[in-house]
């Protein structure tokens, strides 16, 4: 009789152990999958809220289109090196000076480009926070050869083009006119050399951890403000000597 009471707890012990034996595999599966859902769902949530942060970028581009325009002019997705030469020619041959050479250099600088920065971001999107896009830059050197008041008014006006500029030097030295030459003996040589950037476009392999998305505000136009203010700032160059329409002489 004992034997038989013992027999039955250890067979109900035993097929509540082989129960539990079956159905572990399928609970940690169903809480596996739990997880996955939940995470699923937060990304989900941060999309909605990337989906409804880029609306409203958008329309706030639609509202300052006039100040989107001059941010893509000033600061362009590609070199333009066309533009700048045209322009340089045609201030140059409207303030009676002529053009003797140009020449574009590429420059390397130690900097996170947008082409490093695309490539930070496909491992660590969060990173844009921390980091800066640093436009790629090239030097632009103008020779011309022409009078001084045709310098200075040339100087004027090419500083003005619609273009981020860092004139780094604008140097007048006494041109030597060759016998025979069409070039009057007041005349001078110019060279002029400035940075230009560009900023080329570099999609992110996802946009679900772009702080900058996860916030509800509108783009910051105050730069731009800045920037039209200044276009009128830039210094002419003095005027020569009372008489002498070459400083030089």
């Amino acid at each position: 009789m004992r034997l038989k009471l013992l027999i039955f707890p250890f067979f109900a012990l035993l097929s509540l152990v082989i129960i539990i034996g079956f159905m572990k595999p399928d609970f940690d599966s169903i809480l596996e999958k739990k997880s996955a859902i939940a995470n699923q769902q937060t990304v989900v949530d941060s999309a909605d809220i990337i989906v409804k942060q880029v609306a409203t970028l958008n329309s706030d581009l639609d509202l300052h289109s006039k100040a989107e325009n001059i941010l893509l002019t000033y600061l362009p997705r590609t070199l333009e090196q066309d533009s700048i030469i045209d322009a340089f020619n045609f201030t140059a041959s409207q303030t009676g000076l002529v053009v003797s050479d140009i020449v574009f250099t590429k420059e390397t600088v130690n900097t996170v480009s947008a082409d490093d920065l695309g490539d930070t971001l496909a491992t660590d999107p969060s990173s844009l926070d921390t980091q800066k896009v640093a436009p790629q830059t090239f030097i632009f050197t103008g020779t011309m050869t022409g009078p001084y008041e045709g310098m200075k008014t040339f100087f004027d006006r090419f500083t003005r083009i619609n273009r981020f500029q860092n004139i780094i030097l604008f140097s007048l030295e006494k041109g030597d006119a060759a016998p025979g030459s069409t070039v009057s003996s007041d005349s001078l040589k110019g060279t002029i050399t400035v940075q230009y950037g560009y900023l080329k476009d570099k999609p992110v392999s996802s946009a679900l951890n772009l702080a900058f998305l996860q916030k509800s505000e509108p783009f910051d136009f105050s730069p731009i403000d800045t920037l039209e203010t200044r276009m009128a700032e830039i210094a002419p160059l003095g005027d020569a000597p009372s008489g002498k329409p070459n400083p030089f002489q």
